[in-house]
Order: C-alpha cells, then structure tokens, then sequence
C-alpha cells in the first residue's frame, strides 16, 4: 500500500497529522481481524471502488473487541483502522457517534477528495452496530457478513 503524498491530505495538515495518517496507513489496529461472535457492517462507495468491513464484538455495554478488511485506496484502509481504533472499548453509546469528522480526526485530517474514506468506516461501524442492537440479537447470533 502506498501513503498518500503531504500535498493530499487536508491543507492544514502538519508533520503531526502526517504522523497520524502514516501510523494507521502502515501499522493498522484490526487489519483483517475478525473477533469472536462478531457483528458485521460493511459500506462501499461504487464509482471509487472502495469498501470498509467493521467487525465487532460487544460485551454488555461496550465494544469488546474490532477489526476491519478494506478494499481501495489507502485512505479506506487508513480510515478502517481508525474507527477500530476509536471504537474499541467504547460503550455502544459513544461508538455510535463516532462519524466521518472524528474518524477524520484521528487520521490527522483528509483532503476532501479522499473525505469519502472516513464516511464509508463510520458507515460501516454504524451498520455494525446497528445489527448488534437489532431484533436478531438474542434470537440466532451474530450476522456475518
């Protein structure tokens, strides 16, 4: 996977930020990890390609345990492991308002080009969520895929 150049990330990005998108970029938290009894919520973008896949478990009221697979551009993979980053041991309440802006964030900032990336994770991580809290629960386990 390549990193992105300086010039693509947002303009007020400084070596900081930059240090932030490359730690995700090449040392990403949940690459292609799958947790146990885990619920899933995938987003896709068709005309870039890309796609983010949450996994997740939870445990009561807090995510217990994430992970992602991400298919594009590096900011889509960048973007995963920051939501797994941000969700993990987060009560369901706070992942939930994990979006696009915190995800950004995390990441150091993103261009408005590569935006779509952080959009597509928190995407994901809601639709994750949101079949952990749904009616099919308690009645057959988590959903795969």
């Amino acid at each position: 996977m390549t990193l992105m150049p300086a010039h693509r990330l947002a303009p007020h990005a400084h070596a900081r930020d930059l240090d932030a998108f490359r730690e995700h970029s090449e040392h990403p938290t949940g690459r292609d990890h799958v947790p146990a009894h885990a619920w899933t919520g995938a987003a896709g973008g068709a005309p870039c390609g890309d796609l983010v896949r949450i996994n997740l478990a939870v445990n009561g009221a807090h995510v217990a345990d994430a992970g992602f697979a991400a298919a594009g551009c590096g900011a889509a993979h960048a973007a995963g492991s920051a939501t797994v980053a941000l969700a993990r041991g987060a009560h369901v309440l706070n992942a939930a308002r994990i979006g696009t802006a915190q995800v950004a964030a995390e990441l150091g900032g993103l261009s408005p080009g590569k935006l779509h990336a952080a959009e597509l994770a928190a995407d994901a991580l809601h639709r994750a969520l949101g079949a952990a809290a749904g009616p099919e629960r308690g009645a057959g386990g988590p959903e795969r895929g």
